[in-house]
């Protein structure tokens, strides 16, 4: 049964200001690190700790090398090994530090193993846009008998999947989305929507995706906020998941004209839109066909420098990031409610309280008013004024990560966005 027509509220009522909070509304969550102790695995192997935050690579190599790298790059999840057991085991990964999350239709019990550090399953890649099956119940069905393998196995992991352009409510998987999100414990999308012309055109173009504001561009970093906003639409309220987004690193094996590679920045801000929007997990695509090498993060230096670099801010923030997050307004999209917090300056933000401090994270959005975009309107960059929530009393603004400070004056602070791709990570005291 489709839940296109479903109207979710992501509150659960408004939240008294206790242990250093504010008086606001909070956005409703799956229950963030303790999401995983119901599972043995992820439970007793560390992520349940607020300092944990899931950073992965999509089909990643064993060589030991290349782990090394990745970890170096902090990455600390596989999504999906590369299947060669009798080259490089499941154990070369794990062996380091580094969690697994094998191919359910690759990868056997016993090439696993009892490895404490493969905590998942990993279910399937894009079968909601699957060209193999008569039609989208049959990919249904056979997604429900790779989980029903899985939990044959009761092995103490979760189960994940990746989708593709279902989660664009145009031609894929029209009826069936929001079955295939049920049945697996955390789910992610991955449309490179920086990278290719023919995403583009599936979002604004020749499909027209219903939720995307007509004209507003699309190859920029708040399309990945976006899809994480996009995947909610197929949750079940009382039953929330973990949401994670996919970000390429090259040029993700795209062909069609006009493909091109995500720049460095570009990347930084896919992540930081996508973290804005409640993901709670990033996973990378690093194979690239541009004429460089094909694994990106590993063997071309200046992305693995940059990933590393955004991957230790996002760790550094994990216990912020793994709060529940504050809303001061809402937003209905094609009888969807979004909650979120706006300053009205034409950011995307989030808001938190993190020991005795509010986190203000802040992108450039595509929306105005926080209405739905008129056909063109996308928020420029420049000058940008923040009025700080009530509540939240400190005279000085840590731009976190940046080495500078703002100062709070008649209860404002501002600060410059001069690229779409822009993020600001704002610290003040309660």
């Amino acid at each position: 049964m489709s839940s296109f027509s479903r109207r979710l509220q992501f509150a659960a009522g408004t939240q008294t200001a206790s242990g250093g909070g504010l008086a606001l509304p909070k956005i409703d969550w799956e229950g963030g690190p303790a999401y995983w102790s119901q599972f043995s695995k992820a439970a007793t192997s560390g992520w349940t700790s607020p300092s944990f935050f899931p950073i992965s690579v999509f089909f990643g190599k064993a060589d030991p090398t290349h782990v090394a790298s990745l970890k170096d790059a902090g990455i600390n999840l596989f999504m999906g090994v590369e299947h060669s057991p009798g080259t490089f085991p499941l154990s070369n990964v794990t062996s380091q530090g580094v969690y697994a999350m094998p191919n359910i239709d690759e990868w056997t019990p016993a090439e696993v193993g009892n490895d404490s550090l493969a905590v998942s399953w990993f279910m399937s890649d894009e079968i909601d846009m699957d060209g193999n099956y008569a039609d989208e119940y049959a990919a249904l069905a056979e997604q429900q008998r790779r989980v029903n393998l899985a939990h044959s196995y009761n092995d103490g992991t979760f189960l994940h999947t990746n989708y593709g352009n279902g989660v664009l409510r145009t031609f894929w998987s029209v009826n069936t989305m929001d079955d295939h999100v049920a049945i697996v414990d955390s789910a992610s999308a991955d449309k490179y929507t920086y990278t290719s012309p023919d995403v583009a055109d599936i979002i604004d173009g020749i499909h027209d995706a219903p939720d995307w504001p007509n004209g507003v561009p699309v190859p920029r970093a708040y399309s990945y906020g976006w899809q994480a906003d996009q995947m909610r639409r197929f949750q079940n309220p009382a039953n929330l998941k973990p949401v994670w987004t996919f970000v390429e690193t090259a040029k993700p094996y795209l062909i069609e004209p006009g493909a091109t590679t995500i720049g460095l920045d570009e990347i930084e801000g896919a992540v930081w839109s996508a973290l804005i929007h409640e993901a709670r997990g990033i996973a990378y695509f690093q194979h690239n066909n541009d004429g460089r090498a094909n694994y990106s993060i590993v063997d071309i230096p200046t992305i693995h420098a940059k990933v590393k670099d955004v991957n230790t801010k996002v760790l550094a923030l994990a216990p912020v990031l793994n709060t529940q997050s504050y809303y001061n307004a809402s937003r209905i999209v094609n009888g969807f409610t979004y909650n979120f917090y706006t300053f009205n300056n034409g950011t995307d933000t989030m808001l938190k309280t993190y020991n005795g401090h509010a986190y203000i994270i802040a992108g450039l959005g595509m929306r105005a008013d926080n209405q739905a975009c008129t056909s063109g309107t996308v928020d420029s960059t420049g000058s940008k004024t923040f009025t700080v929530p009530a509540g939240v009393t400190g005279t000085t603004v840590e731009v976190v990560g940046e080495g500078r400070n703002l100062t709070v004056s008649g209860g404002q602070f501002t600060d410059t966005f001069d690229y779409e791709y822009t993020h600001h990570v704002y610290k003040i005291a309660l």
